[in-house]
């Protein structure tokens, strides 16, 4: 494959034609795909991953800290486990909990650990996180929970020098500012975000700004533009001025942390001042290609990151839309219509990516971006001048920290503000590849009929015309999609040892029965598939395991109706529901033994709770016991009945259904022998997680085992999806 593209190069040297520049694109990229396939080969043949599983005695050395009072996490490489026979220069992820005071590592720290390495966490929900993925892009496979640390010895490195120097910067943050300012100047100048608070961060995010908390172009520029102008104002020579902006550009950016966006930025800088200073003719694109494949050739997995596709996206879009959209704004002050297109050159140009990871997109960033940005940037300029000052004068030091102050309580404020008044937040549903594409298409051909030199109403003009409204059309098929009039869907959700249900009705409603104990893997799902709005949510019981989830999604969506049994002994939880459903005028019914909800073509009824007897019970045999009925398929939900509930219900004649969720995850306590059989299920579904209880009890799986029933556990195959036409039904796990 070199060979190849050597080749291929070297024709392209002699040839240049569009085909010639084709070829080495196609070259590029499967000289790309072969490098990948190579880290993964190299990943799938190291012991490492026979090691994982064990508990070990590991040594290694420190080259990342994150530390805060709740945990300190580690990145060690120089890794050796004798008990193993193992050394390797590979990078694994250590976490210590609650970590002592008295053991804090840093850069270049050398260790002795005592850990159980294990496989970090992957996808499984439809929508959810892979944090495995997450790692893998930053070259980490393997993580582990530290039971033991000690430190054995310190490795010194130049790269050290620059890790105490920004020590010694935060040091200075945090004599001179509180804990907010000092963690939002960490984050604004040093990219130290862990430590900022989550609520500033979503602010952030909601009004579309958070690029301003990222080290990017943003920072670099400010700093190229310092140094360049205090080295014409010494009259230095062009060559030194160069040197010395390059030179303290790579500090920096060692000292912040080498992430995507700030590379990406010192190298374009860097190129583009060589080019300036040998009277080079500068194609940004040309550029843009050059960075990126220098990125990729360090860590080709940075392609599939969100920052590397956010970064090179946005910088795209501005070079290419916003000269186009300058023209229409020419009635502005130069700088507002520069910051203005090119904000919304960037929003316009990132919105599928957006749409892609994060399901929403703020329609109101372009204001915030103009509002927000000038405070930011100030700060920016005043933080970079208070940390030289830093070192010398405490006068001045002073004087520069209170108008910082005053600046920071000015931009959180502001934000703050915007975010409850104009986020106006659109959510949107994850778009496929084939829609990001036709997304690009209208986009372009939109630009080009946007250009003044095309004549309306040519025949160039209907062409692209034409090609951007069926484009649009497609777009609009592909996003929106056919719903099988026929097809009921239901997802069992793996969220540990909870449960949360989905139903997608076959007319289009959307039902959820209970949401796990924080409902975030539902939540990611729901903006997943740009669904705004439940028709119903059944609690089964008040326990957290059930209707924790709940709270969060009342809240961030729009519900028509909340089911829970009666009675329902009072509780925080019960509380909770009931003034988050007052304040949004959602309605709240109990639900008792003998009640129906028809939905068409779907019938849903209450086999349980039931009176007299079911306010001398404890919670969880208060539990809704609900049946789903789509023409001859039947679903029994059955909460944390016990053993006590099930043996009232088993005259029942009507507990007989194609599926059963058990009761109880599985527990001791529930699903007997005589149940069991009156049910007589075909599968039998079971939501778990790691747990102290025993649960599944391994005396339910062989009772349901040796009456034929297919058993699949969440914990085992991930989400469960179920699909039935009313007649015949089918299933798929996410972790096939």
């Amino acid at each position: 494959m070199i060979g190849l593209f050597v080749i291929g190069t070297v024709y392209s040297w002699y040839h240049t034609t569009d085909k010639s520049n084709l070829l080495i694109l196609v070259l590029i990229f499967l000289l790309g795909i072969v490098y990948l396939q190579t880290l993964n080969l190299e990943w799938q043949q190291d012991k490492l991953k026979q090691i994982v599983g064990n508990k070990v005695r590991l040594k290694g050395r420190v080259i990342k800290a994150e530390i805060t009072n709740k945990r300190a996490s580690y990145v060690v490489t120089d890794l050796k486990i004798p008990e193993f026979d193992y050394s390797s220069t590979r990078r694994i992820l250590l976490t210590d909990w609650y970590p002592n005071s008295q053991v804090r590592l840093s850069y270049g720290d050398r260790i002795a650990a005592t850990t159980r390495l294990e496989f970090p966490n992957r996808q499984r929900n439809p929508g959810g996180f892979s944090y495995r993925s997450y790692l893998k892009q930053q070259g980490i496979y393997v993580v582990g929970q530290i039971k033991q640390l000690e430190k054995i010895g310190h490795q010194d490195s130049l790269i050290e020098l620059l890790f105490n120097l920004k020590s010694q910067i935060i040091a200075n943050f945090d004599s001179y500012f509180s804990g907010t300012n000092s963690q939002f100047l960490q984050a604004l100048l040093l990219g130290v975000k862990f430590k900022l608070p989550a609520k500033i961060n979503e602010r952030f995010r909601e009004l579309g700004i958070s690029h301003l908390l990222v080290i990017s172009g943003f920072h670099i520029g400010i700093i190229s533009y310092l140094i360049y102008s205090l080295g014409e104002q010494f009259g230095l020579s062009d060559g030194l001025i160069l040197f010395l902006t390059s030179f303290s550009l790579g500090v920096y950016l060692l000292l912040v942390g080498v992430q995507t966006s700030s590379l990406r930025a010192v190298l374009l800088i860097n190129l583009v001042l060589i080019g300036k200073y040998f009277d080079r003719k500068i194609d940004l694109y040309n550029l843009l290609a050059g960075v990126g494949l220098i990125i990729l050739l360090i860590n080709p997995r940075s392609l599939f990151t969100v920052s590397f596709q956010l970064s090179f996206g946005a910088v795209i879009a501005i070079v290419y839309l916003a000269p186009v959209l300058e023209r229409y704004f020419i009635w502005l002050p130069t700088r507002l219509n520069q910051m203005l297109t090119a904000t919304l050159a960037a929003q316009v140009g990132l919105f599928p990516i957006l749409a892609y990871y994060f399901n929403q997109v703020s329609l109101g960033g372009l204001i915030a971006n103009l509002l927000v940005m000038p405070i930011v940037s100030l700060i920016l300029w005043l933080g970079m001048i208070f940390i030289v000052v830093s070192f010398f004068s405490q006068i001045a030091t002073e004087i520069l920290a209170f108008i910082i102050k005053l600046l920071i309580f000015m931009a959180l404020q502001l934000v703050e503000w915007l975010a409850n008044y104009i986020a106006f937040k659109l959510f949107v549903a994850t778009p496929s590849l084939l829609g990001i594409i036709i997304y690009y298409i209208v986009v372009y051909y939109l630009s080009q009929l946007m250009k003044l030199s095309l004549i309306p109403y040519s025949k160039q003009y209907r062409k692209k015309a034409s090609i951007i409204a069926l484009s649009l059309v497609l777009l609009l098929i592909l996003q929106l999609g056919f719903i099988n009039q026929q097809q009921l869907k239901i997802i069992f959700f793996d969220v540990g040892s909870a449960d949360g249900v989905y139903f997608r009705l076959p007319t289009g409603e959307h039902i959820l029965v209970d949401a796990g104990k924080n409902g975030g893997e539902i939540i990611n799902f729901l903006r997943m598939q740009g669904i705004n709005h439940l028709d119903a949510i059944f609690v089964s019981h008040f326990h957290k395991d059930h209707v924790g989830g709940v709270l969060p999604i009342v809240k961030k969506f729009a519900v028509n109706k909340v089911f829970y049994p009666s009675p329902a002994k009072k509780n925080e939880f019960k509380q909770q529901l009931t003034q988050i459903a007052k304040n949004k005028g959602i309605k709240l019914i109990k639900l008792m033994a003998g009640d129906k909800i028809s939905v068409f073509p779907i019938n849903i009824r209450a086999i349980g709770p039931s009176l007299p007897w079911a306010e001398e019970l404890k919670t969880n045999n208060n539990s809704l016991v609900l049946q789903v009925i789509y023409k001859q398929f039947r679903l029994l939900l059955t909460g944390d009945i016990e053993r006590l509930i099930e043996q009232r219900l088993v005259n029942n004649r009507k507990l007989k259904s194609s599926i059963l969720k058990v009761a109880h995850h599985g527990s001791s306590t529930s699903s007997t022998k005589r149940f069991i059989n009156s049910v007589n299920p075909y599968l039998a579904i079971i939501s778990v997680g790691k747990n102290n209880y025993g649960h599944p009890s391994p005396i339910v799986i062989n009772r349901l085992k040796s009456k034929g029933i297919k058993v699949l556990r969440t914990d085992k195959k991930g989400a469960i999806t179920i699909i039935t036409d009313g007649e015949r039904y089918k299933y798929n796990t996410f972790l096939n």
